[in-house]
C-alpha cells in the first residue's frame, strides 16, 4: 500500500474518532445525532471500514472536522 493511502486512512480514522470525541465530552449519548451523522456509532463503523485494508471506500472520503 502508498504511504498516502496509508495516511489518508489514518486522517479519516482520527477525524471519525475526534468526531465521537467531541459528541461524548458534550453529554451526548451514541445514539445521538452528531454534528455529521446519525448517531456516534456510523463514527465507529465508518473507523472499521478504513482500518480494513481490503476495502478502498475510505480513500474516497473527506474530512468532516477542520
Amino acid at each position: 500500500m502508498k504511504d498516502h493511502k496509508l495516511i489518508h486512512r489514518m486522517k479519516m480514522i482520527i477525524d471519525d474518532a475526534q468526531v465521537i470525541i467531541d459528541h461524548l465530552e458534550q453529554g451526548n449519548a451514541m445514539t445521538d445525532k452528531t454534528k455529521c451523522a446519525d448517531d456516534g456509532w456510523t463514527h465507529v463503523s465508518n473507523i472499521e471500514i478504513a482500518v480494513d485494508l481490503t476495502s478502498e471506500e475510505s480513500l474516497t472520503w473527506k474530512k468532516f472536522t477542520l
